[in-house]
């Protein structure tokens, strides 16, 4: 287990706060490209394409919160596949 060196009075603090600072940041910003540039809609998180699904249906607009529906099904397919996978005993999982 790695640990963080402190350079001095809360340099361990300041450097998990850079690091944190710096993924939060390129998180941000692979989200907004993604959203803008792949027909609006999250590619990081569910919660973002599920409120805006809901902002769609609930305008009447079922066009515009069907383009979210590929993404959340993709997301439920994998969640599907993780929870299976978690019932598989470790030495039996072959993953080449």
């Amino acid at each position: 287990m790695s640990t963080l060196k402190s350079s001095g009075r809360g340099g361990q603090w300041l450097s998990a706060l850079a690091v944190s600072a710096i993924a939060t940041m390129a998180g941000g910003a692979m989200d907004a490209w993604v959203y803008f540039a792949h027909g609006h809609v999250f590619a990081n998180t569910q919660s973002g394409n599920v409120v805006l699904m809901g902002i769609a249906f609930a305008g009447g607009d079922v066009a515009s919160a069907a383009t979210h529906l590929p993404s959340f099904g993709g997301w439920m397919r994998r969640s599907v596949d993780a929870a299976s996978m978690a019932k598989v005993p470790p030495s039996a999982r072959h993953f080449h």
